[in-house]
């Protein structure tokens, strides 16, 4: 089984050379695509430099050497991947040793399998960030792994997180077939917790199975700019939320049936009421009301639809 490995780089020099060399000694790759995302860095230096040492090696940029974010560069990758087989990694992140072996066994043996998903570990860069993960994740601090789910039977997994949770596994664990990633429209460019969105959108129209969820396929790298990149902003994981099951929302009227349209649209309305929750009652209302407005801008059947007023109007 041959993979391509997207890696999205923006500003990530000093990480690089540990992501790629991590990547390199993966015997089923045969391609890297590293997508230079408009760093101010040396970034782009070295992906010319790995490109020219490494047949496998290539490097993609956006029109005119711009920023547009992970999600889009990953788009970018996955439109250019020659392989069917397709995984992610950060640029500041990195795989374990044999990170493939037990995705690709199910991928070759089992044809009617989308992608499987496994877990992550995590690397702390220094003391100040072990302290800040072990605070606020203190449940993958101890177990020394970081998922938000659990193993689960394929045909079950989208509805098990339809209504409450999230489903997550990191991108950086996930081994998945191109033409899956087409299907659902690749990854939504939020810039916000485009890992989240993918997840559902692949559960809800693709086969996903577990595979190894006891030893990390992948380490994350906790460090000073993504540790606390939003701790301590008022209501950010409100408004993360919002833009999460908004997406989803979206999303779905074109892709999924009524119930999980439906669904979808509950838990954005719930959202929106949870992020103005501690404002002042006019200043909440009013958000309400302008929320609202905007939704039925763009879906102006909904006025009609008695299950979105009941949302709307339900007491939280």
């Amino acid at each position: 089984m041959l993979i391509t490995v997207i890696i999205p780089v923006y500003n990530a020099a000093c990480y690089l050379e540990q992501s790629i060399k991590s990547v390199l000694i993966q015997p089923e790759v045969a391609e890297i695509l590293l997508v230079e995302d408009g760093s101010t860095d040396d970034s782009l230096a070295l992906c010319n430099r790995y490109a020219e040492e490494y047949d496998s090696v290539c490097v993609l940029q956006h029109p005119n050497g711009i920023n547009k974010g992970a999600a889009a560069s990953r788009n970018l990758g996955i439109l250019n991947a020659k392989h069917e087989m397709i995984a992610f990694l950060d640029a500041d992140d990195y795989y374990a040793a044999n990170r493939f072996a037990f995705a690709s066994s199910i991928l070759e043996s089992d044809p009617t399998v989308d992608g499987v998903y496994e877990v992550i570990g995590m690397h702390y860069e220094n003391e100040t960030a072990r302290l800040e993960w072990q605070e606020r994740h203190p449940e993958s601090y101890e177990s020394g792994i970081f998922t938000a789910i659990e193993r689960t039977p394929s045909d079950e997994l989208f509805e098990k997180y339809l209504h409450r949770g999230h489903l997550f596994f990191s991108g950086n664990a996930l081994t998945i077939r191109k033409s899956a990633l087409l299907r659902v429209g690749m990854y939504s460019e939020t810039r916000v917790q485009e890992d989240i969105i993918l997840c559902y959108k692949l559960a809800s129209k693709c086969k996903l199975v577990a595979g190894n969820l006891e030893t990390p396929s992948s380490f994350y790298r906790i460090h000073g700019e993504n540790s606390s990149s939003y701790v301590g902003k008022p209501y950010e994981a409100e408004r993360r939320d919002m833009i999460v099951w908004r997406t989803l929302w979206e999303w779905s009227i074109e892709h999924l049936d009524t119930y999980s349209q439906r669904a979808f649209m509950q838990r954005y309305v719930r959202a929106f009421l949870n992020r103005y929750k501690h404002e002042i009652w006019l200043r909440r209302n009013t958000l309400r009301i302008a929320d609202c407005l905007d939704i039925l801008f763009h879906h102006p059947h909904l006025i009609l639809h008695k299950y979105f007023r009941q949302t709307i109007y339900r007491r939280h």
